[in-house]
């Protein structure tokens, strides 16, 4: 099982909570971007627009297939679900986002405080994709709130 850590930062642990350094940049952010949208997913073409936007279509379809492949083989299959709508297995993957949104549900604003560790994504850019930085500084905003 593996836990996805958004707030304070960006970051995978296992299940001892200990970090897992051998995750890319984008990766990464994949994994932030279905979390943050968990349970509906995310449909390629919106993950396309957000981390590859100015790549032509196919090299970005490939790009894709290419980063979900890898996180499934290193991460296990069950890591990243669907075809045309992604979203991560939460049987497999946690995520403090995840749980975030789960918390302000239920009205548990105790749960939703002690898991608020610090802004969203902290820290965390891609350099080569501004559609990605507006994303997550919107999502920052949604979640300050």
């Amino acid at each position: 099982m593996l836990r996805l850590r958004t707030f304070g930062g960006l970051w995978l642990e296992d299940s001892a909570g200990v970090a897992v350094t051998t995750t890319r940049p984008r990766n990464l952010a994949l994994l932030a971007i279905l979390a943050s949208a968990s349970p509906r997913g995310v449909s390629r073409q919106r993950l396309l627009g957000v981390l590859w936007p100015d790549v032509d279509e196919e090299r970005g379809r490939h790009a894709l297939a290419q980063t979900v492949y890898n996180l499934r083989q290193d991460r296990g299959d069950a890591a990243i679900v669907g075809t045309t709508e992604l979203r991560l297995d939460p049987t497999a993957v946690h995520s403090d986002v995840a749980e975030f949104g789960e918390a302000l549900r239920r009205n548990d604003v105790e749960t939703a405080a002690r898991l608020y560790a610090g802004a969203f994504l902290d820290g965390f850019y891609l350099a080569d994709a501004p559609e990605f930085e507006r994303w997550a500084e919107s999502e920052r905003s949604r979640l300050a709130q």
